[in-house]
């Protein structure tokens, strides 16, 4: 990614104050050194072997924490902070020349390849997130899941629903037609796997975030800050989509609360111009279409609204032929009635 100036030690330091190693680094680039490269990928390498690469090219430990940070400089060349937590690498850089810096995040690089999915078996990588309840931010896991593709579950839905996922499973709305996608519907429509077919549409230009405790995320500065700080710049060329599912309390209509306004902001904001625009919040609710806030749903603010609903009569009793099913509905029917006429049958 492009080098850029270095924030000033109170930028760094009011971010990073959990972490010593970080606030130790950040003093050092706002003083020292004006190229900073930041890089952030998914490896399962142990972080000894870059700590190692670091003290071989002439640099010192300055500190550690919980044996998955550390804070290494080479006194007037570079300074770096490396964190490996749960198979995610972060690494920052600072360098008295872009040279240096350079050559160095490739040395790093080599000891810690990118793991990559074997995605002709089905599979997806996507990070898990949850609150780190020790810094007060948030924990990523890289983690690797077997999902069916798009043509796979194109049929449980209903010709409406099917029509908007297929155009989204060709590949995401550009940042300008807005940075939220919101599937909403009731409980049992196959919103879930619809986010998981649509994962692996996009697996060559996506990087995935989940977020477990959804709850959490918008009410915890620090947390969101961590998500963002690694959603925003994949360094490979793609997009990020962070997923929030039983966002309800976040989109339903009422009255705008702090988390809603954190949300507007990093979707199409100061803030989300600021990451480049390119992020995307994929936000799921049991809710339905008209009793979405009109603050989330607007044009250019919700790039798609996907309401997923009931089979009517004729499709559910397609779906069941389909299956080989003799079982008949005689009114509308969830996907989840449906796949339990199947079980019963």
């Amino acid at each position: 990614m492009p080098l850029t100036p270095p924030p000033t030690s109170i930028e760094l330091t009011q971010a990073w104050v959990p972490d010593f190693p970080k606030v130790m680094f950040a003093a050092a680039v706002a003083e020292k050194y004006p190229f900073i490269i930041r890089e952030s990928w998914p490896s399962m390498e142990p972080a000894g072997l870059a700590v190692a690469v670091l003290t071989s090219s002439g640099g010192e430990l300055k500190a550690s924490r919980i044996n998955h940070s550390w804070f290494v400089e080479k006194e007037g060349a570079w300074a770096a902070y490396l964190d490996v937590c749960d198979g995610w690498w972060s690494v920052f850089l600072a360098a008295a020349d872009e040279g240096g810096g350079a050559n160095l995040l490739a040395a790093i690089q080599d000891v810690a390849p990118r793991n990559e999915p074997d995605y002709d078996d089905g599979y997806i990588e996507l990070t898990l997130w949850t609150e780190n309840l020790m810094t007060g931010g948030g924990r990523p896991r890289v983690a690797q899941m077997k999902v069916g593709g798009w043509d796979d579950v194109a049929g449980n839905y209903s010709t409406a629903v099917a029509g908007q996922l297929g155009g989204l499973a060709t590949g995401l709305p550009t940042p300008d037609h807005g940075g939220i996608l919101v599937f909403c519907g009731i409980a049992g429509t196959g919103k879930t796997r619809a986010v998981e077919a649509l994962a692996h549409s996009w697996r060559d230009t996506v990087e995935l975030h989940y977020i477990v405790d959804s709850d959490r995320l918008l009410t915890n500065a620090t947390y969101l800050a961590d998500v963002l700080a690694n959603a925003s710049t994949p360094g490979n060329g793609k997009r990020s989509v962070v997923v929030a599912e039983d966002a309800d309390d976040v989109i339903l209509a009422g009255p705008k609360s702090a988390s809603v306004s954190k949300l507007l902001n990093v979707a199409d904001g100061l803030a989300g111009r600021a990451l480049g625009g390119g992020l995307m919040f994929l936000l799921t609710a049991n809710a339905q279409a008209d009793e979405l806030a009109d603050y989330i749903t607007r044009p250019g603010r919700a790039a798609a609204v996907v309401e997923f609903g009931a089979f009517d009569i004729e499709e559910a009793n397609a779906w069941l032929t389909a299956k080989g099913i003799e079982h008949r509905v005689e009114g509308p029917a969830t996907l989840a009635d449906l796949f339990q006429a199947s079980r019963t049958q």
